[in-house]
């Protein structure tokens, strides 16, 4: 009988099955899967976005520390060098029989006759003026020569500092009577006269103690400055036309009286230079004073060259108060970025560490601009994969099942649209459905020839069973290429389901054949015709032991449905079992090979007897690692070699391990606290203060040990372990 093409019957007429509820689903499943791998894609976006913008941070905060360290000592440079003049000034005051009462002075001024009025050493040799600098004198002056004698035993330190250290811009002195001022290096009458705009001495004096505005001598007079410290002084515009600059001043005293000044300039450009970084940095640098100023900045506006700016012109979102009310190396987070102070020792500043919120996440979204295009790509092919394998192998199979199960609820035949390779299986489910229906049908008009018939039913249903069993044979073998598909696009777990729901149409057959041995059975009570009684029981065997055979097949493939079942398997930490204590020796050598290499530190092993533990291989091994950690942080300087030497030996119940090295050592003061928890001498410098605390622990309590250490300063550090080699259970094991 041809295969029939017509329209199903309507799906209100036929009941909802398994396979429909599958179907729903699995597509549920399926697209919880692709919304599934977004979300992962997504999440792990984010996370890398995360890791970057911190490893980011950290770098701006290590550029930081450095450029901090490298104006620091710009400026602890300059405070020694003003202090030391002080120094020299106040001990000669103090010592009056050193000083030369005035000669040196009048013997530089009668070198210097002709000079302009005021500059007395303008004319000076060029070699000599290169030593004294420049004198600059107030017409009304009279007695300084004695002064003057005296600070000039501090010259030699001003010529030292300005070649040691050419950023300096000037050294100089102030009368603390205003009457006369040394400037070193030397500015003769005409070029300072053309600077500050003035014609007579008086007058450039009077610009000259001025400072801009800062008033040197006032800020570290007594009356402001009582405790006689080094001040700086807020930038200024130089009177000589330098630039801005600052000042750092200090007051010179003799026994009470206030006699003068020392003080020594920097220029802001010289700051800016120290805080310079390359355009490519996400970070911004500035050094700020209480007062909102900007003393340097790591990339200068062109405007700071000739004004001082104040913070709030170069960084609104943040306040002067906010920056200085907060305590130093603290990292601060806000919604406009990240920014972290230093202090600066010695001077009222703060350096500031910014990293503005768009900048960190422009550099974060260009580095991440691979990634998410890898990952995207990644997301897309599997996406991809995954609907290439529903459409040609998942989806068929349902829809096979489904129309399998559906087939004996239809008035006619007609297959879905499906892959070509896929047709084939639903024409002969189609086909063994017709003929099924084919051989009920001649059952039910069986009458005058009986035994034609009965042969011919039988036959039939033969045939029937045979395709069948075929159609089973290549829906086990769908079920088969769905697994190897599914395992490709990670979603294994779906062939237990196509597997289950297997059993309905086979389900079917198996009600099918039930039915078909009653109605034999009927039929053979039925029949009224004289007939061999022979025959008859004959045709009922075959019928009988047809669906028999049927009955075991399909148990057959149910019982296949169970082995697709899979079992999870637990880890667990901590897991104690027996081991030799020479491998995890050997493990722990390996794993720490590259850094012992690096730190041109040999270990030497020496184990007599092997010893075999019943123990925890995993504590036992952080123990030595932990042990050779804090050798290669602890015991050894930088760029220096060294030895570790492990020695074990056993005396049956236990081992005992010596850890020696012959590194610094450890001060007698300190060797009672390595195995307190936090307690570390590299803070910041690879150090935790929990690595011995952890190996302590370790060994006293899940080992069931005990730990001793000896060193001595300058001959290295011995750890002395003695371990059960049946470790003690813990409460947990018996459970």
């Amino acid at each position: 009988m041809t295969e029939e093409t017509v329209s199903a019957a309507s799906v209100a007429d036929i009941p909802r099955t398994d396979s429909e509820r599958l179907i729903k689903a699995y597509g549920i499943l399926f697209v919880g899967g692709i919304l599934l791998l977004s979300a992962v894609g997504a999440g792990f976006g984010i996370l890398q976005a995360k890791q970057i913008s911190d490893r980011l941070t950290r770098e701006a905060i290590g550029q930081a520390e450095l450029l901090h360290k490298g104006l620091q000592h710009q400026l602890e440079e300059a405070q020694q060098h003003v202090d030391g003049m002080r120094f020299v000034m106040e001990t000669l005051l103090s010592r009056k029989e050193l000083s030369s009462g005035g000669s040196t002075s009048e013997t530089l001024e009668s070198l210097g006759l002709g000079s302009p009025a005021g500059a007395p050493w303008d004319i000076l040799p060029p070699e000599l003026r290169s030593k004294t600098g420049t004198l600059y004198v107030r017409k009304s002056a009279a007695g300084y020569r004695r002064e003057l004698d005296d600070m000039l035993t501090a010259l030699p330190l001003m010529w030292n500092a300005h070649k040691k250290f050419p950023n300096l811009q000037w050294s100089y002195y102030y009368d603390a009577a205003g009457e006369f001022s040394v400037l070193y290096p030397g500015l003769d009458f005409r070029a300072l006269s053309g600077a500050t705009g003035k014609t007579t001495m008086d007058e450039i004096l009077d610009v000259v103690f001025a400072a801009g505005g800062t008033y040197p001598v006032n800020l570290v007079g007594p009356e402001q400055n009582p405790g006689r410290r080094l001040a700086w002084t807020p930038p200024y515009p130089d009177a000589a036309a330098a630039g801005l600059m600052v000042s750092l001043v200090a007051p010179v005293y003799h026994l009470d009286d206030f006699v003068g000044v020392f003080g020594s300039d920097l220029t802001l450009a010289v700051l800016n230079e120290q805080l310079k970084v390359d355009d490519t940095a996400i970070a911004r640098f500035w050094v700020l004073a209480e007062g909102g100023q900007v003393i340097a900045a790591s990339r200068p506006p062109q405007e700071m060259s000739s004004r001082i700016l104040n913070l709030s012109e170069v960084l609104d979102p943040l306040q002067v108060e906010t920056v200085f009310s907060i305590s130093p190396n603290e990292l601060q987070r806000s919604d406009h970025g990240v920014w972290k102070t230093f202090d600066l020792q010695g001077t009222p500043w703060r350096m500031l560490l910014y990293i503005a919120k768009e900048d960190l996440r422009s550099s974060v979204f260009e580095l991440m601009t691979p990634y998410l295009a890898m990952m995207s790509l990644c997301v897309a092919s599997l996406i991809g994969l995954v609907v290439l394998q529903h459409r040609r192998f998942t989806l068929p199979a349902l829809q096979l099942a489904r129309h399998v199960e559906n087939l004996p609820h239809k008035v006619r035949i007609q297959s879905p649209v499906v892959p070509r390779h896929w047709k084939s299986l639903f024409g002969r489910a189609n086909t063994t459905e017709l003929e099924r229906r084919e051989a009920i049908h001649k059952l039910q008009d069986v009458n005058a020839d009986l035994e034609g018939r009965v042969a011919e039913r039988a036959r039939e249903l033969t045939q029937a069973n045979a395709e069948l069993s075929r159609t089973v044979a290549e829906l086990k073998e769908a079920q088969s290429q769905l697994v190897k598909s599914e395992k490709l696009a990670g979603l294994g777990s779906l062939v237990a389901g196509v597997a289950h729901e297997l059993n309905t149409p086979i389900g079917n057959a198996v009600m099918m054949a039930s039915t078909l041995v009653d109605r034999s059975r009927d039929f053979r009570r039925a029949v009224d015709q004289p007939l061999e009684p022979e025959i008859l029981l004959e045709f009922a065997e075959v019928v009988d032991n047809g669906n028999q055979l049927i009955l075991r097949n399909l148990s057959k493939a149910d019982e296949l449905v169970a082995s697709f079942k899979q079992v999870a398997v637990d880890q667990t930490s901590y897991k104690r079992r027996v081991f030799s204590f020479s491998e995890i020796v050997k493990e722990i050598g390996v794993t720490l090979g590259p850094s012992l290499e690096k730190a041109h530190v040999i270990v030497e092993t020496t184990i007599k007897a092997d010893a075999e533990m019943d123990s925890y291989p995993g504590p036992v091994g952080q123990v030595l690692l932990n042990l050779y950690n804090n050798a290669l942080v602890h015991a050894f300087p930088p760029e220096a070699s060294g030895v570790i030497k492990v020695h074990s030996v056993t005396d049956g119940s236990h081992l005992t391990l010596t850890v020696a090295d012959n590194g610094m050592g450890i001060p007698d003061e300190t060797i009672g606290k390595i195995f307190d928890p936090f307690f570390t001498t590299k803070l910041g410098m690879g150090g935790s203060g929990l690595g011995l605390h952890i190996v302590y622990n370790l060994v006293t309590e899940l080992l069931g040990g005990k730990i001793d250490v000896e060193s001595k300063v300058g001959e290295g550090t011995t750890f002395k372990i003695v371990l059960p080699l049946v470790a003690p259970k813990r409460p947990m094991e018996d459970v």
